[in-house]
């Protein structure tokens, strides 16, 4: 298909739409085609837990391969083609009638006319990472069309198709499965697997200690109890709860759509994840109980809110969810979960009211200072070698902050413990590390490391001011001073020089940074800049060869520059034919 239309059909397909396209504002809701050639079988699914984030799209197996057919899913126009190394990797966004916009994630190649467009535009902004906007008679599309082909590009564990469904008007990402319903087939159950009971005060107590505890449950086809109960319990309570959900189909875990939380039949916590913003994607660090996952990687949902937590994916909530035990009554406490197709499970059981007094759990003798942090206002913690800005409502709640240093001759300065690594921020926070002994020609080169329990390196970024290096930092954890002078390495896979690349459509090499990771990468033949693909996930950088960059049957010389974030440089010169 032609990028330049006619203009009946532009006309035409605005007398259709109109004004509808991109105000956000969903006059009829569209039921769209399937995205694939073949049968749809999830690989993920809407709003699943995922690291600092809810999921944004749905996800669909592709046979394990890549190169299948992607189409369109509804009439429209192409609205947006971002290409990137991480993240979404090659996507193509098509804007819709009634504010709906489709976006294709993850995609090996454009179809021709739109490679071309995308090339043009890398060529004339002389990067490989481009997001180009496209006005809407530009590039229309009908039901159907063929765009692109499925792939494996961006921050992908495998070929697959990521598919999102946005509200226009908010770029908020809509559950596809609504959308598309009458391609999934789901008849299973959510499968409840662990519950959790938590004390949320300094009086509250679960079985009478002050400390948060899992039941057992067993089940009986989708309704699940408790195995011993009534569960004794002080003060005020939260719950926890690890579900998942499954298909017909595929056997992956796959996320909840909807949770209810009831105390003798009274609504008092109701999520729901029918729609997201990318704005509100680290309150997932608050919607689970962070400290498990970070200990054993899971995910504990959590049917109470913490102060500071403002996801909109809660609904018709009653005291943050949190339930109140001031006498000896018992309590009866329903769990409803729903999958996007209805299918429920039930978790019943009893709480019972006790007086006894919790049995503290003492605390872990440590040589640290401590410091109330509130999340509602600036936090400041100064320190000779030390400083520390947690700005306000950059915390989910209240919390006693810890500090102390040990000594480690292989750094910059002292190690610092800056709390720890259990409790989350939503927001950045400034840290400033005192250098010791770092000489005057490594101050450029140094930067903020973040140890982990095992001695895990991470690069933490941070640059050199009056003394300290500073760094924004999004988890507290051990923090100390390195310095990266090492430049990244470049490698072609083939010892030979002046090689005939007479039959080769491509050109590769294998770039990798020990420490600060790759910041840019130039490739250029003749003297002249053209484009170089990244793939991050196997360290490479490759050049299609194109007539329309290079003149063939001809010597070259090739040169390919690399750069890591402390400005270490890496160079290749290579000479070839082609």
């Amino acid at each position: 298909m032609k990028i330049a239309l006619r203009a009946v059909t532009i006309s035409l397909f605005f007398i259709l739409f109109g004004h509808s396209l991109g105000v956000g504002q969903q006059i009829d809701k569209i039921i769209f085609t399937p995205p694939l050639g073949i049968p749809l079988y999830l690989a993920g699914t809407f709003g699943e837990i995922r690291s600092n984030h809810l999921h944004t799209g749905t996800d669909f197996r592709t046979l394990g391969i890549t190169g299948l057919n992607v189409y369109t899913m509804e009439e429209g126009y192409i609205s947006r083609i971002k290409i990137e190394p991480e993240g979404y990797g090659k996507a193509v966004y098509i804007t819709h009638r009634g504010g709906y916009v489709s976006m294709y994630a993850h995609l090996e190649r454009l179809r021709d006319d739109l490679e071309k467009y995308c090339k043009k535009e890398q060529c004339k902004q002389k990067l490989f990472s481009v997001d180009i906007f496209l006005k809407s008679n530009e590039i229309h599309v009908k039901k159907g069309d063929f765009i692109a082909w499925s792939g494996n590009s961006g921050g992908t564990s495998g070929p697959h198709l990521h598919l999102e469904i946005r509200a226009a008007k908010s770029q908020d990402p809509l559950n596809a499965l609504l959308y598309l319903n009458k391609q999934i087939h789901d008849t299973i159950f959510p499968i409840i697997e662990k519950l959790w009971i938590y004390p949320l005060s300094t009086n509250s107590a679960v079985n009478h200690q002050f400390a948060k505890m899992n039941y057992p449950i067993v089940s009986t086809k989708n309704y699940y109890r408790v195995k011993n109960e009534p569960v004794v319990v002080k003060g005020a309570i939260g719950i926890g709860l690890q579900a998942y959900d499954r298909t017909d189909i595929t056997n992956i875990r796959s996320g909840i759509y909807s949770i209810d939380l009831y105390v003798n039949n009274k609504l008092i916590f109701e999520q729901v994840v029918d729609r997201v913003s990318f704005a509100e994607g680290r309150y997932v660090n608050s919607l689970i109980d962070f400290e498990q996952y970070i200990r054993n990687h899971e995910r504990i949902n959590r049917l109470y809110i913490q102060p500071n937590n403002h996801f909109s994916i809660y609904h018709q909530v009653v005291d943050h969810g949190i339930i109140n035990f001031t006498d000896t009554s018992t309590k009866t406490i329903l769990i409803r979960v729903k999958d996007a197709k209805n299918n429920e499970s039930i978790l019943s059981f009893r709480l019972k009211g006790d007086l006894t007094s919790p049995k503290q759990v003492a605390p872990e003798q440590m040589n640290s200072e401590m410091q109330p942090m509130d999340y509602q206002k600036d936090n400041l913690f100064l320190r000779e070698k030390v400083r520390l800005f947690v700005p306000k409502n950059a915390l989910y709640d209240n919390f006693l902050f810890e500090y102390s240093t040990f000594s480690d001759k292989n750094y910059y300065s002292e190690i610092h413990r800056i709390h720890n690594p259990y409790t989350p921020l939503h927001k950045s926070a400034s840290l400033s590390i005192k250098a010791t002994n770092l000489p005057y020609i490594l101050h450029s080169k140094s930067l903020l490391l973040k140890l982990d329990e095992k001695g895990n390196i991470q690069w933490s970024g941070g640059s050199f001011k009056d003394g300290f290096v500073v760094s924004n930092i999004r988890a507290f954890g051990n923090y100390t001073i390195g310095i990266d002078t090492v430049a990244p390495t470049i490698k072609f896979n083939n010892a030979l020089q002046n090689i005939d690349f007479t039959n080769w459509k491509r050109i590769a090499f294998s770039i990798k940074d020990n420490l600060s990771g790759i910041k840019s990468y130039q490739g250029f033949i003749d003297g002249q800049w053209v484009c170089f693909n990244y793939d991050p996930k196997q360290d490479l950088v490759y050049h299609e060869f194109d007539q329309e960059q290079i003149q063939f049957n001809h010597k070259h010389t090739l040169e390919l520059v690399v750069t890591d974030e402390k400005n270490n440089v890496a160079k290749y010169h290579m000479e070839f034919l082609k």
